[in-house]
């Protein structure tokens, strides 16, 4: 539980008990806002008698290219003095602000960015900052260079690649016209047997090493292999080889590697054997299974046979029999004959002793 109590309004006392004690509070309030404004004065009189000094000065940029962009920055005091004006000048005079050029100037910071350089914007830049009381300067330079002078330096570097090209062709076709010597084989490929989706892995080595004209091919039964995701073959510096990946049954067979240079050519060969999986099996699992099913096809066998055997002549057990219907309405006849299972016995329908021909109005039937 709570209780709440209500005082009345004129129960409060709104004035001042003490008069006083207010006067001294409003003595010391007045005291206050007066130093402070004296303080605030004394500061601004100090910072407009100040001269402008840098505290951090631009940086030099000397390896820029056409079509970048230019950057320099600096800090300067006094800060906040209303008075101090910032300037840009390019060997001696001013700069023009414009879309390219862009100064910069807020709280002791002072900047200058150069958007799309040309050749022209090479030069010295001087800031100089002034103020009521004096003024300073910081300079620095910027070099561009044109995008001629960046293909000619690019050209003189390619003019030496290509000169140490050009000795190392020559020392290469020093070396074709050294090689004398017809193709051997060092080491030949060896026979291998593998299973059917494994790799198969031949090499062989061969002399000479260094010959540029030298040819290698590899054959499979007398026919050149057709490259391809599975087949891959290596030749570097003397050492061949033939790699098969997931090798398939009709990879099977005798593979031969043929090296032809200018002065004659090299042959070495090996077999690979491939065992296949078998995807059918066709040995005996259950040998009782088998019996038992060699034994219904036996006995069927030997049913039909029996059935096959005919015995009896064909006789009638029921005859036909007259009809006489109205124009237009169908026609039936049937009768019934032995023996049933004869698969000889054939069935002709005549009229006025003629054979009936078979048509979409006449339909013959014997079943059984």
């Amino acid at each position: 539980s709570a209780t709440i109590k209500i005082i009345d309004h004129s129960q409060i006392a709104m004035g001042s008990v003490g008069y006083s004690s207010m006067n001294q509070l409003e003595a010391i309030e007045h005291r206050s806002a007066v130093s402070q404004s004296h303080k605030l004065a004394w500061e601004e009189d100090i910072e407009q008698f100040t001269a402008p000094k840098f505290v951090s000065s631009p940086r030099n940029l000397d390896n820029l290219v056409e079509g970048q962009n230019a950057h320099f920055e600096a800090k300067i005091e006094p800060l906040a003095d209303p008075n101090l004006h910032v300037e840009w000048f390019k060997d001696g005079r001013p700069v023009t602000i414009g879309h390219r050029f862009r100064p910069i100037h807020d709280f002791g910071y002072v900047a200058m960015d150069i958007v799309g350089l040309i050749t022209e914007d090479s030069g010295t830049y001087t800031i100089r900052a002034t103020n009521n009381v004096g003024s300073c300067e910081a300079t620095v330079s910027l070099i561009c260079k044109s995008q001629a002078q960046v293909v000619s330096e690019s050209r003189t570097e390619m003019s030496q690649f290509a000169y140490l090209e050009k000795k190392t062709s020559g020392r290469a076709e020093f070396q074709e016209e050294t090689t004398t010597q017809a193709p051997v084989f060092t080491s030949s490929p060896k026979s291998s047997e593998v299973k059917e989706g494994q790799k198969a892995h031949f090499e062989a080595r061969i002399i000479p090493v260094s010959d540029p004209t030298l040819k290698v091919e590899w054959m499979l039964n007398g026919q050149p292999i057709k490259l391809g995701s599975r087949f891959r073959e290596g030749h570097d510096f003397g050492f061949v080889s033939l790699d098969i990946s997931h090798v398939l049954p009709e990879d099977a067979g005798q593979y031969t590697c043929r090296a032809t240079n200018n002065l004659g050519q090299a042959v070495c060969s090996c077999n690979l054997t491939v065992k296949a999986n078998q995807t059918i099996v066709k040995e005996t699992i259950h040998e009782s299974a088998l019996q038992q099913i060699n034994y219904l096809e036996s006995q069927r066998s030997t049913q039909t046979q029996e059935e096959g055997l005919t015995t009896q002549a064909p006789v009638f057990t029921a005859n036909m029999r007259d009809v006489q219907v109205a124009e237009g309405v169908p026609a039936h006849f049937e009768a019934k004959l032995v023996p049933i299972g004869d698969p000889k016995l054939k069935v002709e329908w005549l009229k006025d002793g003629h054979p009936i021909e078979a048509s979409n109005r006449m339909s013959t039937l014997h079943d059984f």
